[in-house]
């Protein structure tokens, strides 16, 4: 399992069991749409599909700080 272990902490959507202290909305939207792919292909359902809300919050706040750092406004 150690594979596992390492790709878990990896790939930045799965946030069930680690998430990455600049975690941004792409990583819930890619955590949501493995969630619903994997689930269907392995047993055709959904599987649960929850986040922490303070999860949530970082992520956004992470997401408009990446954009905003990427920005440079010129006149």
């Amino acid at each position: 399992m150690e594979w596992y272990q390492h790709h878990v902490t990896e790939e930045r959507h799965h946030l069930q069991e680690y998430v990455h202290d600049n975690v941004n909305l792409f990583d819930v939207l890619e955590y949501i749409a493995d969630n619903v792919m994997a689930g269907l292909a392995r047993t055709g359902m959904v599987r649960d599909c929850t986040l922490e809300d303070s999860v949530l919050r970082t992520a956004f706040n992470n997401t408009i700080n990446q954009l905003v750092d990427r920005i440079e406004v010129t006149k």
